[in-house]
């Protein structure tokens, strides 16, 4: 554990207030979209896995930031905790973080699929990006967690080089996604260009918004 008092707090502080800015964007980004959820996504058969997987993007990933705030700004904030304690705090984030991101990369793969169909070279070199991004988040947080410095509030102090092995796999496996979808723009119709657009736009969205969550996260 790191015994820099004013560093320590200072960065309390920016990890308190990142989490306090991702938790509203995310309220906010639920309440404009309410009235969409409600006419498209509700009255979809329970059998339609988008929709399971819309519901589970949107509210696991709502209620997972709010009890991570909570938790931040609440207990760790007046309660210490060991470094057992914190890798364990820290493993469960990972895991959390990376289950929507798996959810988030369903569904940029399932635009793929429709683009491509479901069993085409494309579509596998697609799937095998998802994975490379799996596995190289599982290898980043396993080598990186026991190496990270904490303090007693539990903020990453210093973080090893290893999870560039992370930042490597997501910027590989989105650039797949991209370029398959970037590709089928070209070639397809002007009907099914659409869909390209909005695979585009939302690949460049989830590796956006993930790298500064990671960024975030590591960069103390």
């Amino acid at each position: 554990m790191d015994d820099g008092p004013i560093r320590s707090l200072d960065l309390w502080q920016l990890g308190g207030y990142n989490a306090a800015a991702s938790w509203l964007i995310m309220v906010w980004e639920g309440i404009i979209t309410l009235g969409d959820e409600v006419e498209y996504i509700w009255p979809m058969p329970n059998t339609a896995y988008l929709k399971w997987l819309y519901f589970f993007g949107k509210y696991f990933g709502l209620t997972f930031q709010t009890a991570m705030f909570g938790v931040q700004v609440g207990y760790l904030a007046k309660h210490p905790i060991s470094l057992h304690a914190c890798q364990t705090f820290r493993l469960i984030e990972m895991i959390a973080s990376t289950m929507l991101m798996l959810c988030f990369d369903a569904v940029l793969l399932l635009r793929i699929y429709a683009l491509y169909g479901f069993y085409t070279r494309s579509s596998a070199i697609g799937t095998f990006g998802v994975f490379i991004e799996f596995v190289s988040t599982i290898v980043a947080a396993v080598l990186t967690i026991p190496e990270t410095l904490y303090d007693s509030r539990c903020t990453m102090v210093r973080v090893s080089k290893m999870i560039l092995i992370f930042v490597v796999g997501t910027f590989i496996s989105q650039a797949i996604l991209l370029w398959l979808a970037y590709r089928r723009r070209e070639h397809a119709v002007r009907a099914r260009s659409t869909i390209a657009c909005v695979t585009i736009r939302d690949g460049m969205l989830v590796f956006v918004c993930f790298a500064c969550k990671r960024s975030n996260s590591y960069a103390y």
